[in-house]
């Protein structure tokens, strides 16, 4: 019955049964239902072959499902990311990124996006004042339930839909991706979704014969520059791309750009002014071809592979029952330079799970090197069908260094949420029975295992960001930073919290304080009005622990109290 289904009209029934088969791992009933739904061919198709890429996580299914995006694509002569753009839906908003429906009574429901750039859904009274909550009677009037569902659906499809609006702008850094000023406004700011993604995020602009400028454009489409004065309108055959803190040639930009954000009150939902960035060390410049920057971290493996995948990692559950010397390393390709990244890790910890899956609890990560792609067609167009990862290394001083940056921020950000607090003395590493000989090159012995969890530049960026918010908690002298903590003189006690992990410790006793985000959820109304990164859920969280802090005379909450008194105890 799949096989034969070519009606437009099909799409709507064969998308349940994709997202089915994937919760499944049914890799035949999946290949050959995309395989359908590509040669319909219609934006709507490729619409639905969009969503189920968002959800596949197996690795044959999405080699499939992206030659078959890719073919379809094709047919409709765009590359793959033209043909997302092309029919990204707008989810009948207005050019104010709303919209509204009416319910009884002059009262309307509203579809928007918020400042995280999530769907989200109100009430409105005739005057266009927000309303709390629905009056009961409303909800009673006939037609007005289907509506409510209706933009409910609408608002969660909507975040979905941000979010890979998001990413895939994002990986036009590594992707290279440029627009024409006539296609962006096309394709971009004259769509009601794309436009208000595109409106808060800076933009390298290239003209012929002119120095490279940044700028942000306005909701009226006039542009502005980073000291926020209005700049000339751009010639047709100005050429823009995502601008990256790297793509600076004057230091001080991002830090002009970081002011006027802050000024005009604009929150990014992909970080440029305050984004982390990654360069080559000088020891990397020694052990080059490979890094061994994030060598011998423990890292919970579940949570990592879950983080790494929605990035568009290849990554192979390590087990037991598969020798861990011989596993494939996490690889993340980069076509467009010609390179792909190779990250290698070993299973640590139990295998012998209650399920027999043989699963390792965790994994000990090890080199990182880049090497050779060779593409025997056209990956813009194939799909990447005919890529080939031929593990020729790579020199590091030859990698784009953008390209460099987001690799290693992908890594960073991937062993800073997945740390493990587990330690092993280095005497007694290579002894534990489960590592074995996992790792077969040398030099990694001669590696200083680390004391406490890498967060490179997070930390550091969010010491930044907290400058910024600070003074408008009115903390006076109660918050002093450093370079990877804050620390909080509060009425009972001091503490210092890790801008990486968002850990409390007690001093002087140097006792952690254990405290659940759910239980300081109510302190989120006492956050800054104003947050330049809406990505970032523990940054919110340590904001949350710092007012909390500050006022520990008035905590109520018993778990906090117990372990604090436990701690005056002891003195």
């Amino acid at each position: 019955m799949i096989a034969v289904a070519r009606n437009s009209a099909d799409v709507d029934w064969l998308l349940p049964q994709g997202i089915l088969a994937i919760k499944k791992e049914d890799v035949s009933f999946f290949n050959r239902l995309v395989s359908t739904v590509g040669a319909i061919g219609t934006p709507n198709a490729l619409r639905a072959l969009t969503q189920l890429r968002a959800k596949t996580r197996h690795a044959t299914m999405l080699s499939h499902l992206n030659k078959i995006l890719a073919q379809a694509s094709a047919a409709l002569g765009m590359t793959t990311v033209e043909a997302e753009e092309f029919i990204a839906l707008d989810h009948g908003l207005d050019t104010q990124h709303r919209r509204r429906e009416s319910l009884v009574d002059g009262v309307s429901i509203v579809l928007s996006i918020a400042e995280s750039g999530k769907g989200v859904s109100h009430y409105e009274d005739a005057t266009g004042a927000p309303l709390s909550k629905l009056p009961a009677a409303i909800r009673k009037e006939t037609g007005c339930d289907a509506i409510l569902r209706r933009t409910r659906a609408d608002a969660k499809q909507l975040s979905a839909d941000m979010a890979l609006h998001r990413l895939r702008l994002e990986r036009s850094w590594v992707t290279g991706q440029t627009w024409s000023w006539p296609t962006f406004e096309e394709r971009w700011l004259l769509h009601p979704v794309l436009g208000w993604l595109a409106r808060r995020q800076i933009w390298l602009v290239a003209m012929p014969g002119k120095p490279l400028q940044t700028c942000m454009i306005r909701q009226d489409g006039t542009l502005f520059g980073p000291d926020g004065n209005t700049m000339p309108p751009l010639s047709p055959d100005a050429l823009l791309s995502l601008w990256h803190p790297l793509h600076a040639v004057e230091s001080e930009t991002a830090a002009q750009w970081r002011t006027t954000l802050a000024h005009l009150q604009i929150s990014q939902p992909i970080r440029q002014a305050w984004r982390e960035t990654y360069t080559i060390t000088q020891s990397e410049q020694e052990t080059s071809p490979a890094s061994y920057r994030y060598a011998r971290r423990i890292l919970n493996q579940a949570q990592v592979i879950q983080i790494g995948r929605q990035r568009g990692w290849r990554i192979r559950t390590l087990t037991g029952h598969m020798p861990s010397s011989e596993s494939a390393p996490w690889t993340f390709q980069v076509p467009a330079h010609g390179v792909y990244v190779e990250f290698r890790t070993g299973g640590v910890g139990d295998s012998k799970n209650s399920d027999w899956s043989g699963v390792f609890t965790h994994i000990m990560t090890d080199r990182i090197r880049f090497c050779i792609l060779k593409d025997e067609g056209d990956w813009s167009y194939d799909g990447g069908k005919k890529l080939h990862e031929t593990g020729t290394p790579v020199r590091l001083g030859d990698i784009d260094r953008i390209v460099f940056s987001e690799v290693m921020r992908d890594v960073d950000l991937m062993v800073s949420a997945a740390a493990s607090n587990i330690t092993f003395d280095p005497e007694t590493l290579f002894s534990i029975p489960d590592l074995a000989l996992w790792r077969r090159q040398g030099g990694l012995e001669d590696i200083a295992l680390p004391r406490e969890p890498h967060f490179g530049s997070i930390a550091q960026g969010r010491r930044q960001l907290l400058e910024t918010l600070l003074p408008e908690l009115d903390t006076g002298d109660a918050v002093t930073l450093e370079k990877h903590h804050v620390l909080i003189n509060g009425k009972r006690c001091r503490y210092r919290i890790h801008l990486g992990s968002g850990d409390i410790m007690v001093l002087p006793q140097q006792r952690q304080l254990v405290v659940e985000d759910r239980k300081i959820a109510s302190l989120r109304k006492g956050l800054p009005s104003y947050r330049p990164l809406h990505d970032d859920a523990q940054m919110d969280s340590i904001l949350q622990k710092i007012i909390m802090l500050i006022r520990d005379d008035r905590i109520r909450d018993q778990s906090i109290l117990d372990q604090l008194n436990a701690i005056g105890d002891e003195e």
